[in-house]
């Protein structure tokens, strides 16, 4: 997952990112959410992305790609997560944008 992270960093730096302050804007964010059943609590990295189960614009798409895949750390299935969870904002599919 380290090598994978750090390649993530150079696209990012690649495409005009500067990491200069925390939560800042930026031109793109790429996150390593998940990387097998691994778990991690490292100060740079950690496994599940710690906000995912949060984020509808991130399960929505995960649950299309892999329904059934279980997360490692609450056990249950991402159509689970998603069912069990009560987001005011709604995701929509708008070709090959997701919104």
């Amino acid at each position: 997952p380290r090598q994978l992270l750090w390649h993530l960093f150079l696209i990012e730096a690649r495409l005009g990112r500067e990491r200069r302050r925390r939560w800042g804007p930026r031109p793109i964010d790429l996150d390593l959410l998940l990387y097998e059943q691994r778990v991690m609590d490292e100060a740079d990295l950690v496994l599940p992305h710690p906000r995912m189960l949060d984020r509808p614009f991130v399960l929505v798409p995960m649950e299309e790609i892999d329904p059934d895949f279980i997360h490692p750390v609450v056990g249950r299935s991402i159509r689970q997560i998603l069912r069990e969870r009560k987001f005011s904002d709604g995701v929509r599919w708008l070709g090959r944008i997701w919104q």
